[in-house]
């Protein structure tokens, strides 16, 4: 989508971007937003500040995520949170620890509720504080001794400048933003199911190719194996100890440090079946710990990539 330029522009003064429309402002945000520490509402309902979700409540993220409930068992000190205000996390503001709040509820002490005053679109500034420049502007003025201790005080962040358009435009701009986010969000749906679709096509055509071949007229015969069934006349039915054996050997330590080989580790290993192809590794990053790791030498005349797929399909007993 091409969008239409503003008639003019003018310099930011802004260090994280150069030009702005000329009828925008640039404001310290003491003149957006004003701090909200309304506290002893204890029974209010929990909400949290996500990185990638925004404000979320704190059930939605215990029941999404491994993440327990670490609040305190006393919450006369949390502060109040209104639908409208946008409450930061201040060790984490400059990770994108913001947005609006859909909800009333409260947060712990460690969070700054930013009001917005009356000139300011709450969306609006929920998609700016959030942008890449703007976190970075965010730590610029959050102190600490490292980024672990960072805290962005409401002192400091009042004086960081916010770029504002009308009121109508921050509306405007908002509502777009939110029509492109459902618009992406449903592409990204549609993508992943068609990528699921794909490998289990992809699972489909090994199954058939290693058990039945890739000639739909051969003559078939049973297998005499349950999950195998039908498999092509010339085809035979043998034991996996026949067809590989256990390489018991290792590479020394003066082995060549760039040689690269194929491996699977336990994690690639399924009840049953293998449930993540063989990956590459060079020598001089290799795990040298035997547990858990069994080498297969195919023996003559067993391909070494065809036995991998037989492996790979979906009812291969280990």
């Amino acid at each position: 989508m091409k969008l239409k330029q503003y008639p003019k522009y003018k310099d930011s003064d802004l260090p994280w971007v150069e030009r702005i429309p000329e009828h925008w402002d640039v404001l310290p945000n003491r003149a957006v937003f004003e701090e909200r520490n309304t506290r002893g509402m204890d029974q209010e309902e929990l909400l949290s500040v996500t990185i990638k979700r925004g404000v979320i409540r704190q059930k939605e993220l215990i029941e999404s995520s491994s993440k327990k409930d670490s609040s305190n068992e006393d919450k006369s000190k949390y502060k109040l949170v209104l639908e409208g205000d946008l409450p930061y996390n201040k060790m984490r503001m400059w990770q994108g620890a913001v947005g609006i709040s859909r909800y009333r509820g409260i947060v712990s002490p460690a969070y700054i509720i930013l009001k917005p005053r009356e000139n300011a679109c709450s969306e609006y500034f929920h998609y700016l504080l959030r942008t890449t420049e703007y976190t970075k502007e965010s730590h610029r003025y959050s102190y600490g001794i490292c980024d672990d201790q960072l805290s962005l005080r409401f002192t400091d962040f009042k004086v960081i400048k916010s770029i504002v358009p009308s009121f109508d435009e921050q509306r405007f701009i908002a509502s777009f933003l939110r029509s492109k986010e459902k618009k992406i969000a449903q592409f990204i749906r549609n993508k992943r199911r068609l990528i699921q679709l794909l490998k289990e096509q992809k699972q489909a055509i090994i199954n058939q190719a290693v058990t039945r071949g890739i000639n739909p007229d051969v003559k078939m015969k049973p297998s005499g194996v349950d999950w195998m069934g039908d498999i092509p006349d010339q085809w035979e039915v043998r034991r996996l100890k026949y067809l590989v054996s256990i390489n018991k050997n290792v590479l020394s330590e003066n082995a060549d440090k760039n040689y690269e080989f194929s491996y699977l580790d336990i994690g690639s290993v399924g009840t049953g079946c293998v449930v993540k192809e063989p990956e590459k590794m060079c020598f001089k990053n290799a795990p040298f710990c035997s547990t858990g790791f069994a080498v297969l030498t195919p023996k003559n005349k067993i391909i070494p990539s065809l036995l991998g797929l037989l492996m790979q399909s979906d009812n291969f007993l280990i």
